[in-house]
């Protein structure tokens, strides 16, 4: 498959994870190279089967679009890290951002976030490589409720400093502090599914769900 480029992100097709069968994710989800500085990177995609496109193939290889989820839940107080440090000469590499998300207390939301494990476990069937859930979902121990560990990778230093959390009005809204953090009502948050290869071949790539963009829904 051609490499993901920026042009091909914003073309992105975007669903609920709950919103795609088994047999759509057979016959169409694959995964892609997905950062053009790193061959170990690859993104979750759909391959683009005619009628969508007239062209769906080019030099023998199909075309193929980014697939960007979105769920709508409410923010973990746990291990809710979404406050950043602003990169700088002692810390240059981009700064961690990463929170669970978990469904909000009526029956739909629990419903849909239970139906992850079918999605991504099927999702995770296409990739080329085996790939390890663990750091994908998790399970409340006391309330019961499933979490979805969504972490944010910027590619590059530029986009380390345009973390898209915004508020009702679309305007950067990035937390502080945790008083800033919008706990207790619901948000949509929008993530590509993704993995890297690890370096050491003896250890197994993870599927993660990489921010794209968290705001009240």
């Amino acid at each position: 498959m051609p490499p993901l480029t920026r042009e091909r992100m914003y073309s992105a097709i975007t669903t609920q994870p709950c919103a795609l069968s088994n047999r759509d994710i057979e016959d169409s989800v694959v995964f892609v190279h997905g950062s053009p500085r790193s061959p170990y990177h690859y993104i979750c995609s759909r391959i683009q089967h005619p009628p969508l496109t007239l062209e769906p193939f080019v030099n023998g290889e199909a075309h193929t679009t980014p697939i960007l989820f979105t769920m709508v839940g409410q923010l973990s107080r746990d291990d809710c890290h979404l406050y950043p440090n602003k990169p700088d000469v002692s810390h240059p590499e981009p700064p961690v951002v990463s929170f669970w998300l978990e469904s909000r207390p009526d029956i739909e939301s629990k419903i849909e976030f239970l139906d992850l494990r079918r999605a991504f476990a099927a999702i995770s069937q296409e990739a080329d490589n085996y790939l390890k859930l663990d750091l994908l979902l998790r399970e409340d121990p006391i309330r019961g409720c499933l979490q979805l560990q969504v972490v944010w990778l910027p590619w590059t230093k530029e986009e380390a400093n345009n973390l898209l959390i915004m508020d009702a009005n679309g305007d950067s809204a990035v937390p502080n502090s945790t008083e800033d953090i919008p706990f207790d009502i619901p948000v949509r948050v929008s993530f590509w599914l993704q993995y890297v290869l690890p370096r050491n071949t003896h250890h197994i790539p993870r599927l993660c769900a990489g921010l794209v963009s968290l705001r009240p829904f």
